[in-house]
């Protein structure tokens, strides 16, 4: 399953409005909550910019289709030819993952004679990381100029007829935000 970046999409930070959660509060306190949203957008942009400006200069790849190899797939790589691996630790402005053997390494190479980057290893809420450092590479593979992404994962189903290794297309998901304690601790 890929999936198809919008190239019209310019948005360079979340957008911030006066809904609801902004609502509550005396008008001070919503300044000051707008402000560090803000704040914290901008830094994640300016950490998207370094990590992406830094990925251009360590690789002649310019690949247009990206790949998040989950830990059901992580050894995808071994069929990757011309491999340039670039450890997260090594990106400047990058997360690292929090799960011990979730990878963690950037590959460039070709597969089927294209270019193509995957990363190895991601970054969860659930490991006490928000949604935009969740999102970071994503972003990155647009600023590398990435237009197909395909994202892999191990998943669970209640469909007996599903064997262990089948490949699904997941519709939907069952979504508990903020119910780990290491979670809700980031969330605060």
């Amino acid at each position: 399953m890929s999936v198809s970046f919008d190239a019209s999409a310019t948005h360079s930070a979340p957008v911030v409005s006066d809904d609801d959660a902004f609502a509550s509060g005396t008008a001070g306190e919503t300044s000051t909550r707008r402000r560090r949203l803000l704040r914290v957008a901008s830094q994640h942009e300016s950490d998207i910019d370094v990590s992406a400006n830094y990925l251009l200069s360590c690789t002649a790849f310019r690949p247009k289709i990206g790949m998040v190899a989950g830990l059901g797939i992580s050894g995808f790589t071994k069929v990757v030819e011309d491999k340039e691996v670039i450890r997260y630790e090594d990106i400047p402005g990058f997360p690292q993952p929090a799960t011990e053997g979730a990878g963690g390494e950037l590959v460039f190479g070709r597969c089927n004679g294209r270019d193509v980057v995957v990363f190895e290893g991601r970054f969860f809420a659930h490991e006490g990381y928000d949604p935009t450092t969740c999102a970071m590479p994503m972003r990155v593979l647009k600023r590398l100029g990435v237009t197909v992404v395909i994202t892999t994962g191990v998943c669970g189903a209640l469909n007996e007829a599903y064997r262990a290794g089948d490949f699904v297309v997941v519709k939907d998901q069952l979504n508990f935000p903020g119910t780990t304690r290491r979670a809700s601790a980031s969330l605060r």
